[in-house]
């Protein structure tokens, strides 16, 4: 999986966390089945640009608030490897 596979992945479960929201409830909103959404998850295949508009309505916010996880927060939602990304500006 990618850095910014892992990145939106541990985004969505941050989000769902925050929220305290189950993937249950996500799958439910997007219409699929909670299978699907675990598959996505684990990146196979990688969540497409219209699912991940959808997921941010979902979850009411926008992409950009998807992908930001506090750095307190990383060792829960990446683990021990935190993506490496480049960091613009």
């Amino acid at each position: 999986m990618s850095s910014t596979q892992k990145l939106t992945t541990a985004g969505i479960r941050y989000r769902l966390f925050i929220a305290q929201k189950s993937l249950r409830w996500l799958a439910a909103k997007l219409g699929w089945d909670v299978s699907k959404l675990s598959r996505r998850l684990a990146g196979q295949p990688a969540f497409k640009v219209d699912e991940l508009d959808m997921i941010c309505e979902a979850l009411g916010v926008s992409f950009e608030e998807l992908l930001t996880i506090p750095v307190d927060m990383h060792d829960k939602f990446f683990g021990a490897e935190t993506p490496d990304l480049e960091v613009t500006a």
